[in-house]
């Protein structure tokens, strides 16, 4: 009876791979494939997963707030060239633009323009500004301290373009006869603020204009206007004597 050689199967290595030395290739017994151990798959801890939850759903709300805020865009009105304080606002002074407006922010849309539309400026209107419901009125009440003088005045004493509210202007007595005038004395000319204009009479040509001037100055306008001789100068906004 033959004696066969005992096989000794080596131990696996840390690595995880078994190796056979060479006493087992001796035999002519092939070596197996090399085993080398599965990695573990990676686990997520919760506060990794809530954290990711709440970055994927902040920026979808994100995402949503913008498209909100440019689809939902006003068409309000803006004022297309300064308008002087006291000014009548014309077609002309408006513009529209598109804009995504404050709740708290009040101002008229495009739709809304025939109820600005004659209304004059209480205050000086900046081109490029929104037009703001408490910055248009009717025609601003005497201050304290001014009257309101009212002028017939014929062509040529008054410029051909004529004059509107809100309008800066300075009144010149023009006596006829410059001998008595300067005899008299010539009263310096007063400046006034343009309160209401009105047509020219179709017949006669006179047109009546209402002015504020301080009260210490109505009398003495009251008595230029009743001669007859006073002459309009409109002065440029913000201008004076």
């Amino acid at each position: 009876m033959s004696s066969r050689t005992p096989v000794s199967i080596p131990a696996p290595s840390p690595s995880g791979s078994v190796h056979f030395s060479a006493s087992t290739k001796s035999t002519g017994v092939p070596a197996p494939p090399s085993v080398r151990a599965a990695a573990v798959a990676r686990q997520w801890r919760p506060r990794q997963v809530l954290l990711a939850v709440l970055v994927v759903v902040l920026g979808g709300l994100v995402s949503m707030w913008a498209v909100s805020s440019y689809a939902h865009r006003d068409r309000v009105l803006v004022i297309s060239r300064n308008v002087a304080v006291g000014q009548r606002i014309t077609i002309d002074d408006l513009a529209g633009a598109d804009l995504t407006l404050d709740p708290r922010v009040s101002a008229f849309t495009v739709a809304q323009q025939g109820a600005v539309i004659g209304k004059v400026a209480l205050v000086d209107l900046a081109k490029g500004t929104l037009v703001n419901p408490s910055q248009v009125g009717a025609s601003p009440s005497l201050l304290a301290g001014q009257v309101l003088v009212p002028l017939q005045l014929k062509p040529g004493q008054l410029p051909a373009v004529g004059v509107v509210p809100g309008q800066s202007v300075l009144l010149v007595a023009t006596p006829v006869d410059t001998a008595a005038g300067a005899a008299a004395g010539t009263p310096d000319p007063i400046q006034a603020n343009v309160a209401e204009s009105g047509a020219p009479d179709a017949a006669t040509g006179v047109t009546v204009v209402d002015v504020r001037v301080l009260a210490d100055e109505g009398a003495l306008l009251a008595r230029m206007a009743a001669s007859g001789n006073v002459t309009v100068v409109v002065l440029a906004p913000g201008g004076g004597k």
